[in-house]
């Protein structure tokens, strides 16, 4: 049995992908590794998944400063496509803000997002 790795989560953040017609704003965004979670989510709500995308690890490389995050990061997809994700400042106001992510997000192992 595989297990999720929670590589990086974070609230606000932007998501830009070529298939967008607008980036995605104001969601929260979980990267995970391995297992059945894998990839790239996207919520708006909680426990509310509006986009999710596999990653593909080998092209991928997450950093691990969070002002770099804030900068935006390729994350390369499965797809061939890329999504940037730029971490907002962090809030804990409204229901997002003070969610800790979704609930196997939280029950999973967490390590560096460094690889």
């Amino acid at each position: 049995m595989d297990v999720t790795v929670t590589r990086y989560k974070t609230y606000p953040a932007a998501v830009v992908h070529p298939s967008f017609a607008k980036p995605l704003q104001r969601v929260f965004v979980v990267i995970a590794e391995g297992g059945e979670h894998s990839g790239l989510h996207a919520y708006r709500r909680p426990d509310e998944r509006v986009w999710h995308a596999p990653i593909n690890w080998l092209r991928t490389r997450l950093p691990e400063r969070e002002r770099d995050w804030r900068r935006g990061v390729d994350i390369h997809l499965a797809d061939g496509t890329v999504a940037v994700v730029t971490a907002g400042g962090g809030c804990t106001c409204g229901p997002l803000g003070r969610w800790a992510g979704p609930a196997w997000a939280n029950l999973v192992q967490s390590r560096s997002v460094s690889s």
